[in-house]
């Protein structure tokens, strides 16, 4: 298989994990795939979240590793996140 077939294909499937999650925000997290290791971009209300959109691609046949970038930001007084309404901040 070509070396950008399979990143691709990796790329892609990561991708569609992330979309079919019931994480609504997991669906705007950016997948790169480079000599066996998915880097995860991206910005995620809770280190629930970010450790969820890790598990949802550790399986993927290629990877060997993960590169966790997402950054957790707490979401604007408010918001609804996926784990529920957001907590005041003091």
């Amino acid at each position: 298989m070509e070396i950008e077939s399979k990143v691709r294909l990796v790329e892609e499937e990561a991708q569609k994990r992330m979309h079919q999650s019931l994480y609504p925000e997991l669906k705007h997290i950016v997948c790169n795939y480079r000599h066996g290791t998915l880097t995860l971009h991206g910005v995620v209300s809770n280190s629930h979240a970010r450790r969820i959109a890790q598990e949802l691609i550790e399986d993927l046949e290629g990877i060997e590793t993960v590169d966790n970038q997402l950054a957790v930001t707490a979401p604007a007084e408010g918001s609804t996140t996926a784990t529920g309404p957001a907590k005041p901040t003091r």
